[in-house]
């Protein structure tokens, strides 16, 4: 497959997670997952979008899946983000965040060295047959 079509199946995967049962997926689909659906919500309304939508469903396994793929740096920054404003990634009912537009800027300037597209694609063809098949 190329770049593109790895990229759409875990789009895909993304689309249809709510549909199935966690239990379904393995742990690299899930990394591509959650990184992909922060990566796709931060492209398009920054962090409050992440913590407001449905993907934020992911933000208690992002920290995790942010390593797994290399991005050290945007690992640093969420969970400074989450310790700073005493988030609990577990219950985001009463969620009130501070600095966002920061965090947003912040999280701009990381892609030009960690792009998390790039790193989440690298990651997907080293660990190909445990996601694509």
């Amino acid at each position: 497959l190329t770049d593109e079509e790895i990229y759409d199946y875990i789009v895909d995967l993304w689309a249809y997670f709510e549909d199935k049962n966690i239990e379904e997926y393995t742990e690299e689909q899930l990394v591509v997952i959650s990184v992909t659906a922060y990566d796709g919500e931060m492209n398009n309304g920054g962090i409050s979008q992440f913590l407001t939508n449905s993907s934020n469903m992911f933000l208690p396994m992002l920290s995790n899946s942010l390593n797994q793929i290399k991005a050290i740096k945007h690992k640093k920054q969420l969970e400074d983000f989450i310790k700073n404003n005493k988030i609990d990634i577990n219950n985001l009912e009463s969620l009130e965040i501070e600095n966002e537009n920061d965090y947003d800027s912040e999280f701009y300037e990381l892609e030009e060295e960690e792009n998390l597209y790039n790193l989440t694609l690298d990651y997907a063809k080293k660990n190909y047959d445990k996601i694509i098949y």
